[in-house]
């Protein structure tokens, strides 16, 4: 392909033409020298020019529309956990007897876990120190979930427990550290 394109390009040495604006004799290969302040006509790159230039703005109004929503999407999502943390306490509230609410710990220690026990409550100087872990459920009527409950108390009670922290990548694998 190369040596065809040089063979090309020496045989334009050899093509006279001459300028119209000018009248000057030149070798085709000299035209890439060639300037006019004049408009070329439209071709097809001009209109596929224009096509891209369009994309591009069109591209550029969609990047700032998807920031301003990316913002609008933040701030109401703050909101909404700002609604949330307002709703924990009478929420955690509404769900403890009244044996638990005597013992005053603070909503925002109690976390969910629905099965086989409803709450875990991690009691101490909130943000700082944990003093004691409380598991917190009612008393169940089912007979499987009462006997589950009960295996989870016993192995607290004989201290068959273990603490480890898990690492999950942005793949999805899990490590214990």
């Amino acid at each position: 392909m190369v040596d065809s394109f040089v063979d090309i390009f020496q045989q334009l040495k050899t093509i006279l033409c001459l300028c119209p604006h000018c009248s000057s004799l030149l070798r085709v290969s000299q035209l890439l020298h060639l300037h006019s302040t004049a408009p070329a006509p439209r071709t097809w790159l001009d209109d596929y020019d224009d096509q891209i230039q369009k994309l591009q703005n069109k591209s550029g109004s969609v990047a700032t529309k998807e920031d301003k929503f990316h913002s609008q999407e933040r701030e109401m999502r703050e909101k909404s956990r700002e609604r949330g943390r307002k709703r924990v306490v009478s929420t955690v509230l509404k769900s403890m007897d009244d044996y638990f609410l005597k013992k005053k710990y603070n909503p925002y220690d109690i976390k969910p876990i629905i099965h086989p026990v409803d709450f875990v409550i991690f009691n101490g100087d909130h943000d700082k120190q944990v003093n004691e872990v409380v598991f917190l459920s009612k008393k169940s009527k089912n007979p499987n979930l009462a006997a589950l409950q009960k295996s989870v108390d016993e192995c607290v009670e004989r201290k068959n427990y273990d603490f480890k922290t898990a690492k999950i990548s942005n793949e999805g694998k899990v490590t214990f550290v």
